[in-house]
């Protein structure tokens, strides 16, 4: 029998949203954003969860939205805690981006427009900037969206600073 990390589908739709974010904000595959976009959506909407389907030998690939890949990096995650491609596209950026790509609605290229646009490197800088609407003409950074960002980020205000802005890899 398989040794399962007890992780949830909203856990596991999480990696694969940041892995999307990720990739549209460096520019990378638009094929596999979107394929990772649309395996979280199938997983957040699972009527079972993933780490009883794994338990029970269930064939990953069977279910809509989910290709070999997928299955492979959600048996992975349960099986160790991690997924490494994760691990690897996560590891050059500030915790900052990362939030950033947790809020529901900014994704990769709001993202890197807000980081690059600004040179903020904290969520407080960023909080600042937002409240003060010195960049509301940026897409998503209007009166409502600049709330919400600000709200998702006061709740859990990374801690992690750098000296230097996040680079941006990629144009809009």
């Amino acid at each position: 029998m398989i040794e399962i990390v007890s992780t949830t589908n909203a856990e596991i739709a999480r990696v694969f949203d940041q892995m999307a974010g990720i990739l549209e904000m460096e520019g990378g595959s638009g094929f596999k954003a979107r394929a990772y976009r649309r395996g979280s959506l199938t997983i957040r909407e699972l009527p079972t969860s993933l780490e009883s389907m794994v338990k029970d030998s269930v064939n990953l690939e069977n279910v809509s939205g989910i290709g070999k890949a997928i299955a492979a990096k959600i048996k992975e995650l349960l099986t160790t805690g991690r997924v490494q491609a994760y691990e690897r596209l996560k590891a050059p950026h500030f915790p900052l981006t990362l939030a950033l790509l947790d809020i529901p609605g900014v994704g990769g290229v709001t993202t890197m427009r807000l980081l690059r646009d600004t040179g903020v490197t904290t969520a407080s800088e960023l909080i600042a900037v937002l409240d003060s609407g010195a960049i509301a003409w940026l897409p998503k950074t209007g009166e409502r969206s600049a709330a919400v960002i600000v709200a998702h980020l006061q709740e859990g205000i990374p801690t992690e600073t750098a000296s230097d802005p996040e680079p941006a890899t990629a144009k809009p």
